[in-house]
Order: C-alpha cells, then sequence, then structure tokens
C-alpha cells in the first residue's frame, strides 16, 4: 500500500513491474479539475500528470463517501475513499446540521501517479457501481512523457515561489469574508 492505494493483485503488480511499465513515483501526482452542480459531477478541466508530491488529507466518512478507482485494461488497480468535496470546512460547533452539503463546487483530485493505470473512475459514493465521471488519462500520459516526465520543471519544485504565492494571499480577510457569508446565509 502507498498513499493509500490499494493494489488488488500482487501478480499484477508484478507483471506491470517485469514489463517496464511501473516505475518508482517519489513524487508525481494526477490532477484532475473537477465541478459539482445541479446534482451531477463533471471533468472540469484536462487531466494532467505533474512531478510533485500529492497531498495527503485524512479522509473520514462512511458510505456516502466519494471513491476513485484507478484502471489498466479494464482490471482495477486501486481504490481511494475521498472526502466529500460538497461538505463545508469551517462549521459552527452549536449548528443542528453541522455538516450541509453545497449545491454547487469546483475542487481538484490529486492522486499519487504510479504509471500502473490509464483510466480513473470516480464515484459519488462507497455503494455506487457505475462511475459518475470516467477520466481518460491518454493524453496526459502522452503529453507527461513528452515534456520530459520525472525531469520537467513544475511549480511545485520552487517552494520558494510557492511560499510567496501563498503569503500574497490575505488569510485573515478571506476568513472575515467567508464569515461573513455564512453570517448572511444564515439570515436569509
Amino acid at each position: 500500500m502507498r498513499y493509500g492505494l490499494i493494489v488488488r493483485t500482487a501478480a499484477a503488480a508484478a507483471a506491470l513491474t517485469a514489463a517496464g511499465l511501473v516505475h518508482a513515483a517519489e513524487n508525481e501526482v494526477v490532477v484532475v479539475p473537477m465541478s459539482y452542480g445541479d446534482g451531477v459531477y463533471f471533468q472540469r478541466d484536462a487531466a494532467r500528470i505533474l512531478p510533485c508530491e500529492p497531498p495527503t488529507l485524512p479522509v473520514a466518512g462512511g458510505g456516502v463517501t466519494p471513491r476513485v478507482e484507478g484502471l489498466r485494461n479494464s482490471e482495477q488497480v486501486f481504490s481511494k475513499p475521498l472526502r466529500d468535496p460538497r461538505l463545508k470546512l469551517v462549521e459552527d460547533p452549536t449548528a443542528d446540521v453541522p455538516s450541509e452539503r453545497v449545491t454547487a463546487t469546483d475542487f481538484t483530485l490529486y492522486l499519487p501517479w504510479t504509471n500502473e493505470y490509464e483510466e480513473l473512475r470516480f464515484f459519488s459514493n462507497q455503494e455506487r457501481r457505475e462511475a459518475n465521471v470516467v477520466i481518460n488519462l491518454a493524453d496526459a500520459i502522452g503529453t507527461y512523457e513528452a515534456a520530459g516526465g520525472r525531469d520537467q520543471d513544475a511549480p511545485c519544485q520552487y517552494p520558494e515561489r510557492l511560499r510567496a504565492e501563498r503569503d500574497a494571499i490575505d488569510t485573515p480577510a478571506r476568513i472575515d469574508e467567508g464569515l461573513s457569508q455564512a453570517e448572511d446565509q444564515q439570515s436569509d
């Protein structure tokens, strides 16, 4: 297991490694911009693969928690539960219903890239049998390899640039704005 990924069969992993299809993916990530609106999940923009460390976020929830699966030749390589992007991160601890889902949101999937899968399937909950969104990674894989794979430049490789961009954001002002919007929604 790596980054919460579950390899379904040891034989499949060994075969991929022997065929030269798997390499040490210490710092590679698949980035998939997604959206949810009008009760539908969809891919907002093209998937990309970057030579960056994927974030590892805790996942909590039950059967209603979304999941993503990676497939190669229609065989499942991994399955990973995700945090529900429709749940608000800031909630009033005294509220009767603290975990209200939003009706529309943009979010991004960040998944470790191991070169073991060529397709991702996003499911809105654990029990769902048919994927809400199917993401073919052929173009992302081709673009990544053409750009030099792990040898290409990526913003995540320059922490000082990322720190400067993060520091340029007025966090207290954004928090105040979010609290103000929440108060406005409660008064409506």
